[in-house]
């Protein structure tokens, strides 16, 4: 999305273009890949801030109790085109997705024959408040299954997003992984296609999801939050800490990548770099050890994200484990069978 953006503001031949659609869809305007002629599948990355249910969203069947995640306003009883699922992605600390929809905002208001009936741009998500970014995908579609059918009728969106944990530099099915849900903080890596819409009243922006894949877990970006991130898969809280957000990662600060199959944890300091045993200690100085799921078999993405498979967490510089200077590097290193390959994606 970033490439994208840049292209548009310093090429004289951008990467992508813009194009309307035709009869009844002439109103929205859809990024295209100018290299292979069909609509751009654009990528970038965010912080997760918190979704509706994966499988249900807002809609929540007469006699069924809402989740707490879906607000009295947006609970739907009946199957219909505003029955969806929403994400939304924090944007506190990162504002690039602001930046990059900017850019290309003022690239399709440059075309000839957008918005020709000179609306104004809708106030929703136009930039002026940077805090949060929400999506939404529709649960439901309208088709027509066979010629005689008197009316078209709601079916499951057969091209809802996929979701993935990265685990090894393999993208797993979320519901495979450990959590089996995203969590507030979780770095997240989503391929989408976007639109511009000219509606009776304004225009706006519109991000169409495709995939999410989480690429790094949420420490050292947010304290744990159980009462928040467990109320969509049922699970108790792991822990009772503070829920505030760190203001940003500070200069200098040590960055702890685990590895969830050997689990080690690879130590980035201003004064050395070593490998050492993974865990915590308790307040009796007893070690702990972290022990993560690898998930099971992956399944086929239409993009791959360039990121690795580690989870990355925030430390205090200068220490690892309690303790100052270098630390030892583990004697033993749990090994597991290769895992299988992912297929190869769709381009």
């Amino acid at each position: 999305m970033s490439e994208a953006a840049e292209s548009v503001v310093n090429d004289k031949k951008p990467t992508v273009d813009v194009r309307p659609g035709t009869g009844f869809n002439s109103s929205t305007w859809t990024v295209y890949n100018c290299s292979t002629n069909e609509e751009a599948v654009l990528v970038h990355a965010a912080i997760w801030n918190s979704n509706t249910p994966l499988d249900t969203g807002n809609f929540v069947p007469p006699g069924e109790k809402a989740p707490r995640s879906v607000t009295e306003g947006r609970v739907q009883k009946k199957v219909s085109y505003m029955c969806d699922v929403s994400y939304t992605l924090d944007t506190t600390l990162d504002e690039s997705l602001w930046d990059n929809l900017e850019a290309l905002e003022a690239y399709v208001q440059k075309q000839e024959d957008f918005n020709r009936s000179e609306r104004d741009r809708a106030q929703y998500q136009d930039g002026s408040r940077r805090t949060m970014y929400n999506m939404t995908s529709k649960l439901f579609w309208l088709t027509r299954g066979i010629d005689a059918q008197k009316r078209p009728e709601y079916v499951i969106n057969p091209n809802k997003p996929s979701y993935y944990d990265l685990v090894e530099n393999v993208p797993v099915r979320l519901d495979h992984a450990k959590p089996s849900y995203f969590r507030r903080g979780d770095i997240i890596w989503f391929a989408f296609k976007l639109c511009f819409f000219v509606g009776r009243e304004s225009w706006s922006s519109e991000i169409i999801p495709l995939e999410f894949l989480r690429v790094a877990r949420r420490e050292g970006l947010y304290s744990s939050s159980p009462d928040d991130d467990n109320y969509l898969s049922g699970e108790e809280g792991e822990d009772d800490t503070d829920t505030t957000p760190l203001p940003r990662l500070a200069e200098g600060q040590a960055i702890r990548t685990i590895s969830r199959k050997s689990q080690t944890a690879i130590v980035i300091n201003p004064e050395y770099m070593t490998s050492a045993d993974t865990g915590t200690k308790d307040e009796n100085g007893n070690q702990k050890r972290r022990n993560d799921d690898n998930g099971s078999d992956a399944d086929t993405l239409a993009s791959r994200s360039s990121s690795g498979d580690d989870r990355n967490s925030g430390s205090e510089g200068g220490t690892l484990n309690g303790t100052e200077g270098d630390a030892e590097e583990p004697d033993v290193i749990m090994e597991e069978p290769p895992r299988k390959r992912l297929r190869k994606a769709r381009s």
